[in-house]
């Protein structure tokens, strides 16, 4: 856990407007304050039609003036941190002069927000699922920068990161905290409507977002089909028609160094806008490696940059450029039964995982993103809306899966993915009946990927923490092997000294850390005399086990790597629409139907020479994986599915109730290499059937 001593936080915010709006029109313009008179700089006005929207921002004074406002309906809206979002609607038919506004005292709500879960913006209330959408205020409130954090909030949700590199999500209990290349989220992450749900690519720092929406259940129809229970979306800023900035500075104990945010320039007045916004953060690690260096400690530094092209009243196309990298200490992947040298088994507490080096513990990671939404306007109830997204991620973690300094299990991990998707979709709001609304489209999905590890021991090592599971699972043999020494000894045919010297032989369990020190064995136990003395007298399978135990040295190093790889295509069709079937009462109808095509792969190898140590766990020549002598083995499957739901919504003054039906899918996996080297396992396709009564409305409030 962390613990901040001091937190400096230094903001310097720059606000001027900047508009080149028609050369002729009206003028708009008024004071805003707080309900104690307190004249409020820096408030965000927006003054908004169907087709055009002009902004400005309060002065020293907390005056705004709008020229050249076309005549016409608007609603205008104005926000300010810490109070509540003020709203009116304004008639401009000449000059709208001395307007006064007075905002309220705020709160952040965690459950009444507008949200475009449904991919159209609606009141939360009118969205007939289980839903949390936090607010930018929120998040700076509580300084949430971390998905697990954000977690702390939303009901439901909880996020694990072990690393950046090994997040684990889960929603209502489902858990989603797989690795393999092969292998789809149960929960998806979403980042401007861009799946970035593979794990090792998915925990990204939280940094000038409008608002984070989290959708619990069954969420394919609206976000594909990885969304098996669930989905989390990171929504960001987008740019705005003025210059507008914010720098903040944090200093905190272990070397805490915290920096970040946002500088917002149009480019070409009310045309061309950009938004650069970044996050970095720095810190030691809180955890002491007796054997060298800290763990969990923190290196991200995360950039974006968003630029608008506003070609017309009717187009909005953004340039979207995502990157972020990692560069931290490795996990305090703690042993829960070995203490370190003078230290417990608090796993807040120091641990001992080896030494440092070259080879020291570390994750490293890089993500690229580059995406480019289009949103246009073809009439009063029809929009036309295009996603197109590429999205790489490579990742290098070097970590120990024993807590302990003996090492005996230690891996390198490194995980290459590419994706890219498009998506096309029409929104329809009747305009004019306001009875339907809705959407329908297509999506293509392409994705890359491998996951290679390479898996690194002491065989000293680890044959001591082989023999608490070889004393369990060969138990049976390995009492009646005790029974045929002595009976053997009894009768006379081994000799005094015989006898001791083959029980002490017979494998019991070892600790692996004595004293905070690892306790290796050198060699396997010499059990070659007994099969000597007794030969076929022995059953088969005593023979076979017994033959391992021969007495030979055991090497000090061994290395192994495999390797899984997925490359998986889908094309997509959906529709979901709601229908008002009276002023309070609603039906939502939603589809998806999927095709994929999926090539799963497999392949694996050791180093030098086969380990004895493969016999005794199954594998081999190799110690943990089939052997297939580096030689890639593939197979491929295709797959027809679809996702859907069904909900009712009554809406009463700010509050509602709906019922719901939906059924959620995660892709099937083809599994190679499990059962042996050229085996291939067709894991079935997951799915969940989610029958769900809610009601809404405001439950909670923090002033």
């Amino acid at each position: 856990m962390r613990k901040f001593l001091t937190t400096i936080l230094i903001v310097f915010s720059a606000f001027f407007a900047m508009y080149g709006q028609d050369p002729s029109g009206y003028a708009v313009s008024g004071e805003v304050s707080s309900k104690d008179g307190e004249q409020l700089i820096g408030a965000n006005i927006m003054l908004q039609s169907n087709t055009k929207t002009y902004y400005a921002v309060t002065g020293n004074s907390g005056e705004f003036s709008l020229e050249n406002v076309l005549a016409g309906d608007y609603q205008l809206k104005i926000s300010f941190i810490g109070l509540a979002d003020y709203s009116q609607n304004v008639s401009v038919n000449g000059d709208v002069n001395d307007l006064k506004i007075e905002m309220k005292s705020g709160a952040s709500q965690l459950n009444e927000v507008t949200v475009t879960t449904q991919k159209r913006s609606q009141d939360l209330t009118d969205v007939p699922i289980t839903i949390n959408a936090i607010s930018s205020n929120t998040l700076k409130q509580f300084h949430i920068t971390q998905l697990d954090v954000l977690s702390n909030y939303v009901p439901g949700l909880q996020v694990q990161i072990q690393s950046p590199n090994n997040p684990g999500f889960v929603i209502r209990g489902v858990t989603s905290d797989d690795g393999d290349s092969r292998v789809q989220q149960r929960v998806s992450v979403f980042q401007d409507g861009v799946s970035i749900s593979k794990a090792r690519g998915s925990a990204v720092e939280i940094f000038d977002v409008e608002r984070v929406e989290v959708a619990k259940g069954p969420q394919g129809t609206l976000f594909g089909r990885s969304a098996e229970n669930g989905a989390i979306h990171l929504i960001s800023n987008k740019p705005v028609n003025y210059l507008t900035g914010e720098l903040a500075i944090g200093y905190g104990n272990y070397n805490e160094k915290i920096l970040n945010g946002y500088l917002n320039t149009p480019i070409i007045d009310g045309k061309l806008l950009n938004r650069l916004s970044f996050s970095y953060n720095d810190r030691d690690g809180f955890i002491k490696n007796i054997s060298g260096g800290t763990l969990n400690g923190k290196n991200a530094l995360a950039v974006r940059d968003i630029i608008r092209f506003l070609p017309d009243d009717k187009t909005t196309i953004d340039l979207i450029l995502n990157y972020e990298h990692n560069d931290t200490p490795g996990t305090s992947f703690k042993s829960g039964k070995y203490a370190p040298a003078g230290g417990d088994l608090d796993p807040n507490s120091d641990a001992d995982l080896g030494s440092g080096g070259q080879d020291s513990l570390y994750i490293k990671r890089n993500i690229y993103g580059v995406s480019l939404p289009i949103s246009r306007v073809l009439s009063d109830s029809w929009t036309f809306n295009s996603l197109t997204a590429f999205r790489h991620f490579d990742t290098d973690e070097a970590f120990n899966a024993d807590g302990t300094v003996a090492r005996a299990l230690y891996f390198h991990e490194y995980e290459d993915d590419n994706q890219f998707s498009q998506e096309f979709r029409f929104n329809y709001n009747d305009a004019k009946n306001d009875k339907l609304s809705g959407f329908i489209g297509g999506s293509y999905f392409y994705e890359d990927g491998n996951q290679r590890v390479k898996f690194h021991t002491n065989p000293q090592n680890f044959y001591t923490l082989l023999t608490p599971i070889i004393a369990g699972k060969y138990a049976d043999e390995m009492a009646a092997l005790k029974e045929i020494i002595s009976g053997l000894g009894a009768v006379g045919s081994l000799t005094e000294s015989e006898t001791p010297y083959l029980l002490s032989q017979v494998p019991s369990a070892q600790p692996l850390v004595v004293n905070g020190v690892a306790n290796p064995t050198t060699n396997l136990p010499n059990l070659a005399p007994l099969v000597q003395k007794l030969g076929s007298y022995l059953p088969t399978s005593m023979q076979q086990l017994l033959a391992v135990f021969n007495g030979s040295e055991l090497p000090n190093s061994y290395d192994e790597e495999y390797t899984n790889y997925n490359t998986s295509s889908a094309i997509e069709l959906f529709a979901d629409a709601t229908y008002n079937l009276t002023k309070q009462l609603s039906l939502t109808v939603g589809i998806r139907g999927t095709y994929e095509h999926q090539v799963g792969g497999f392949s694996s190898k050791h180093e030098g020479d086969p380990s004895v140590l493969g016999y005794l766990t199954g594998y081999y020549p190799n110690v943990l994986s089939w052997n297939t002598n580096g030689e890639k083995k593939t197979a491929s499957k295709d797959y027809w599915s679809y996702v859907g739901r069904l909900a009712l919504n009554y809406k009463f003054n700010n509050n509602s109730v709906f019922a719901s039906v939906s059924r959620g899918r995660r892709p099937g996996v083809i599994d190679i290499g499990t059962a042996a080297a050229d085996s291939t396992v067709y894991l079935q396709p997951e799915i969940i059937w989610n029958y769900e009564l809610g009601m809404k409305g405001l439950v909670l409030i923090i002033v």
